[in-house]
């Protein structure tokens, strides 16, 4: 079993039960799940980070974008993955921190390549 902690940050709830589902599906089993503003306080007992941290695109594009900003701060090292329903943008367009936009719902090889991704980007930052 993975013992690695994943964060879902979406305003709607529906979607942050099936990624749980699927992330248990792939064997992690600490999923975090909140919509938009909540997730500090389902974390305030930890300071371990996040291994991943996936955010919804589904409510303002604002929002989703001072979410990212938050976690940011509080866990410079997790890395963040965009959750949307259209084309992913120009990586090089994405803000700091964030590995990569996967759409919903996620193919298995969408989403363990881009876990993947971001268990490189953790990796690399834990290592600094």
């Amino acid at each position: 079993m993975n013992t690695d902690s994943v964060l879902v940050i979406d305003a709607d709830a529906e979607r942050r039960e099936q990624l749980k589902v699927l992330f248990e599906f792939i064997d992690y089993h600490q999923v975090v799940d909140a919509g938009y503003g909540g997730w500090e306080q389902s974390l305030e007992k930890t300071d371990a980070p996040p291994r991943v941290a996936l955010v919804g695109l589904n409510g303002s594009e604002e929002q989703a974008r001072q979410e990212v900003g938050s976690l940011r701060v509080r866990f410079p090292q997790t890395p963040v993955l965009l959750v949307g329903e259209g084309e992913a943008p120009d990586p090089t367009a994405l803000p700091p921190g964030v590995v990569g936009q996967i759409t919903f719902p996620p193919t298995y090889s969408q989403l363990v390549t881009y876990l993947h991704r971001a268990e490189i980007f953790f990796d690399s930052v834990q290592r600094r």
